[in-house]
């Protein structure tokens, strides 16, 4: 598992390139990393966000934003197994407890 941020719709690497390793508490190994972010990520998010809102995004109604929203959570339900697990590994959690 490697990844990256997701900014202006899109995968980018940290700008610096540095990334933090993702440790498996039980074992102490590591099995991915993550993109570690820094100001330069954060402006370029601020960037994107306030284009977002002044663009597309900000003239949808309510409604339009709230139906995008609920399929993004319809997503996230439907690999919340998976999303479960992951938080298991990711934090030392029992199984049932990451599903909660």
């Amino acid at each position: 598992m490697n990844r990256t941020h997701f900014i202006d719709g899109r995968e980018a690497p940290a700008a610096d390139g540095r990334t933090l390793p993702v440790i498996d508490p039980s074992t102490g190994q590591t099995f991915g990393s993550i993109a570690r972010g820094g100001a330069a990520d954060i402006d370029r998010a601020i960037v994107a966000a306030r284009r977002a809102f002044d663009g597309a995004w900000g003239r949808m109604t309510a409604t339009e934003r709230g139906r995008i929203l609920q399929r993004l959570s319809t997503a996230i339900l439907d690999r919340s197994e998976a999303l479960a697990a992951l938080e298991s590994r990711d934090t030392g959690k029992p199984i049932g407890q990451a599903r909660n």
